[in-house]
């Protein structure tokens, strides 16, 4: 047997079952009110199978002046849950910095049973406490849905908190850009943000501009105390997916060559595609040959050449299909055509014609009187001049 299917044996016999072993919510966070306590459960969950030690310990900042309730306890197999009251006294003002300050409370566990492997787990959870600005202090997060086309609506979500210590009016803007340039313009709202509140600017935008990738420079901008103040949002747009025309490299093959195709793919993007391309042979449905590009950079707006080596077999002349599949070497379809196409036999070699089997036995016996006939009339003419 395998030495690693052997350890990896060893080690799913040995390890307990903590996979099962979580904890919830994931974070909790508070807004700083000096010499005000808050209090929540952290609840913590083993459905393994397995009793467990556990301990939880906080560190961070203001670590101090949490507690925990209780800290360290035993879950039995069936106790599937159990909670520890988490207390925080919130700190002075001049104990915390400004923004979010975090106390990381780790949840560690082991086997309670003796004669299983002892190595611990343990999970994080934050309890974040936010110290307001003085004087009004936004922050922003954006997030879009893409078009699917053009002409087909761009989403915007700029997305706000107010972190300071008094109201703020924030106004939002979002500038699409292509190589730097930008291309469109558009405003997102303006909203009043109370202290602590939060708040979201949408707009639906009709994607006006032609298929591409678009950088989203998204500003929003607010009053601080009479300073006017600008945050810079970095995201991008998408409108559509790239697509390529296709031509047909040739209208004639010739059976039983190998034939060099330069396809032309004309990239109808905005920003440069890895490509590659998949030809196939066709007749009544039926592969004949297929073959596969070589990877290649397609620039926008611009035909490029995708070569390929078709092994054309020794099929019969007539007509069939050639079928050219591109998509990017990330495996997304970039375009589809099917071209009409001739199989031309090699120079000298006449076609094979199919004669029905029941010509074959006329035929056949026609010859042979013509033959009869003729040997006859020579054998009468000869023996006439003899005579």
């Amino acid at each position: 047997m395998d030495r690693r299917l052997i350890i990896f044996t060893l080690i799913i016999l040995l390890l307990p079952t903590v996979t099962a072993f979580k904890v919830g919510p994931a974070a909790q966070t508070f807004v700083l009110e000096p010499g005000t306590t808050s209090q929540y459960d952290l609840r913590i969950f083993n459905d393994g199978g397995t009793a467990l030690k556990v301990s939880v310990t906080a560190t961070g900042p203001f670590a101090d002046q949490v507690t925990l309730e209780p800290s360290s306890f035993v879950m039995t197999v069936e106790e599937r849950e159990r909670r520890v009251l988490v207390t925080l006294t919130h700190p002075a003002a001049d104990a915390l910095s400004p923004g979010k300050n975090t106390v990381g409370l780790r949840v560690s566990a082991k086997p309670d049973s003796e004669g299983q492997f002892s190595g611990a787990v343990s999970l994080n959870h934050n309890l974040n406490l936010y110290r307001r600005y003085d004087g009004t202090y936004i922050e922003g997060s954006l997030t879009v849905k893409d078009a699917t086309a053009k002409g087909s609506e761009v989403v915007f979500t700029l997305s706000l908190a107010n972190r300071g210590t008094e109201d703020g009016i924030v106004t939002g803007t979002t500038v699409l850009l292509v190589t730097g340039n930008p291309v469109a313009t558009i405003p997102l709202g303006t909203t009043l943000l109370a202290p602590d509140a939060e708040g979201k600017l949408a707009k639906r935008w009709v994607a006006d501009v032609e298929p591409g990738r678009y950088d989203a420079q998204t500003t929003y901008a607010y009053d601080d105390r009479g300073t006017r103040r600008e945050e810079l949002l970095d995201g991008s747009v998408a409108v559509g997916t790239p697509n390529v025309i296709l031509k047909s490299p040739v209208e004639k093959l010739q059976a039983d060559s190998i034939v060099g195709l330069d396809l032309t793919a004309t990239l109808l993007w905005n920003e440069p595609v890895e490509a590659e391309a998949t030809v196939t042979l066709l007749r009544d449905d039926e592969l004949i040959v297929q073959a596969t590009t070589p990877a290649t950079t397609l620039n926008p707006d611009a035909a490029a050449g995708l070569s390929a080596f078709l092994e054309v077999p020794d099929i019969e002349p007539g007509d069939y299909l050639i079928k050219i599949a591109a998509r990017t070497t990330g495996g997304i379809q970039l375009g589809e055509e099917t071209f009409p196409i001739t199989v031309t036999a090699q120079p000298g070699i006449l076609p094979t014609i199919e004669t029905p089997s029941s010509f074959i036995t006329p035929i056949l016996v026609l010859l042979f009187f013509v033959v009869l006939i003729t040997f006859m009339l020579r054998w009468f003419k000869t023996r006439t001049i003899k005579e």
